[in-house]
C-alpha cells in the first residue's frame, strides 16, 4: 500500500475547533502509516500484518471522506 504523506506537517493555527480537526486528521493519518509501517516487520504473524493492512486503508478511508466533507 503506498504510503500517505500529511499537507498538514508542522501546521500552526490559532487554536479552536479547526485546530482540533485538523490534529485529529493529521494523527488518523500517522497511525495508517505506523501500521503500514509495522506490516513490514516479518516477526508479527501474516494475519495480524493483513488486519493491520486492513485497519491502515479504513483509516485512509475515514480520513479521505472527512477532508472531502470539508470541503463541501
Amino acid at each position: 500500500a503506498a504510503r500517505r504523506t500529511s499537507t498538514r506537517r508542522g501546521y500552526r493555527g490559532e487554536g479552536g475547533v479547526m485546530d482540533d480537526y485538523e490534529r485529529i486528521i493529521e494523527l488518523l493519518e500517522e497511525t495508517a502509516n505506523m501500521l503500514r509501517g509495522m506490516c513490514m516487520d516479518q516477526r508479527i504473524p501474516r494475519d495480524t500484518r493483513d488486519a493491520m493492512n486492513d485497519r491502515a486503508a479504513k483509516l485512509d478511508a475515514a480520513v479521505d471522506a472527512a477532508l472531502a466533507a470539508k470541503e463541501e
